[in-house]
């Protein structure tokens, strides 16, 4: 019974903590959109992709050589302002590719939405500028940045009311535990072993 009391006392006060640390004010919000602006920065994204394999080559090295040329070659022609979308036809058909080649409008993208190698050298750029070439699993990339901005306080309120309130919450939660310190009741559970 006295388990079951301290249980249900435990999880009406997590309740509360949770309810308490929820409550986020103004002020909070501000502040937290204050000291984390590249969390709130977005990209207008295209992409350029340069398959690294085709099954159907007869040497695959060659292949590869002659895709990555290809990438650097295309890099420098969208560097000078040349349509992406023109550039992936091209290259789907230097390469021998039959079929649709894949969008090059990515959307808008933000930080967390890319590897950090990648999002590094993608939020590095202004609009207008393209990335070096890319080189990940499967294919060379290019990326070319459209539009660059900071996303309004508004549009990322909820997001920031979720992230501060866990932070509370977490805080609260460690401020009780804290100070506990479990110990062996050897009367209850025998002797403890050595494994542990």
């Amino acid at each position: 019974m006295q388990w079951l009391q301290e249980k249900t006392l435990a999880d009406l006060l997590r309740r509360q903590l949770e309810k308490e640390s929820r409550e986020v004010s103004d002020g909070e919000i501000e502040a937290y959109y204050l000291e984390q602006p590249r969390r709130f920065q977005e990209v207008r994204l295209r992409r350029l992709v340069v398959p690294k394999n085709n099954f159907a080559a007869p040497d695959a090295e060659e292949f590869q050589m002659h895709a990555q040329q290809l990438a650097s070659a295309l890099r420098e022609r969208a560097a000078h302002g040349e349509d992406l979308d023109q550039l992936q036809r091209e290259c789907y058909e230097a390469l021998g590719f039959i079929g649709t080649p894949p969008s090059t409008d990515v959307g808008n993208r933000r930080r967390d939405a890319m590897s950090p190698e990648v999002s590094e050298a993608v939020f590095a750029l202004n609009p207008g500028e393209v990335s070096l070439v890319e080189q990940e699993a499967y294919s060379f990339v290019i990326y070319k940045v459209d539009a660059k901005r900071e996303l309004p306080r508004q549009q990322v309120r909820d997001e920031i009311v979720a992230e501060v309130g866990k932070a509370k919450l977490k805080k609260a939660l460690g401020s009780i535990t804290a100070n506990v310190r479990v110990e062996w009741n050897e009367k209850y559970f025998g002797p403890a072993s050595a494994q542990y």
